[in-house]
């Protein structure tokens, strides 16, 4: 199944930041989200055909 969705680039900085003080975070944490590799970090606006 493919999914396909809108979503916002976000710049390096934003990557960077997100990387160091989220990240570390939500993997300690119980969450029901999927992680992707910082290269690949975007802000899903909505899921299509869902």
């Amino acid at each position: 199944m493919v999914r396909t969705f809108i979503a916002i680039d976000l710049g390096q900085e934003t990557k960077d930041i997100i990387e160091s003080k989220v990240l570390d975070e939500i993997s300690k944490i119980d969450v029901d989200v999927k992680l992707v590799e910082k290269e690949n970090l975007h802000l899903t606006l909505k899921f299509l055909g869902e």
